[in-house]
């Protein structure tokens, strides 16, 4: 007799014992592959806009520099390099674009703070949706990027 399906053929001509020896490997073959799966499923699923990642901290690089030329200018002109105190002051005064200067974009939550009479600032790039394994971006006037997986990253959270 011919089978189209080579298993219906294999599974006729082995004998009962080699089929739940077969079938006892197959259990854990299956298993593996299903936790793969779920495991590369949960990974895309909380971290699936690497751009929007890429984005996000070509955002903080370009604010440290505005931010920086921002100071050296020194617009009002009375002897105090103070850093801007709004992402719109930075986009009017040239240094950041409109779409730079907005507070959220591809997926990522901005925000800018400066203080102590504008001569410190911090800035983050939170996601959207969080999940645990969203990454957090901070910046400050030290120019360095820092983040965090699952949570708000500050001066404290590792550079990358």
């Amino acid at each position: 007799m011919r089978y189209s399906r080579p298993w219906l053929r294999m599974s006729v001509r082995v004998g009962k014992s080699r089929r739940r020896a077969f079938f006892l490997w197959s259990i854990p073959a299956v298993t593996a592959v299903g936790i793969a799966v779920a495991v590369l499923w949960a990974l895309s699923s909380g971290h699936d806009h690497p751009a929007a990642e890429s984005n996000a901290i070509r955002w903080l690089k370009t604010l440290i520099s505005a931010q920086g030329l921002y100071r050296e200018q020194d617009i009002d002109g009375d002897g105090v390099h103070r850093y801007a105190p709004t992402l719109e002051a930075l986009r009017d005064a040239g240094g950041l674009s409109a779409e730079d200067a907005a507070s959220e974009a591809d997926g990522f939550e901005r925000r800018m703070v400066v203080d102590d009479g504008a001569q410190r600032w911090w800035a983050t790039a939170s996601p959207e949706r969080d999940t645990d394994l969203s990454r957090f971006f901070f910046a400050d006037h030290s120019g360095v990027i820092r983040f965090t997986t699952g949570g708000t990253a500050g001066p404290n959270s590792p550079a990358i």
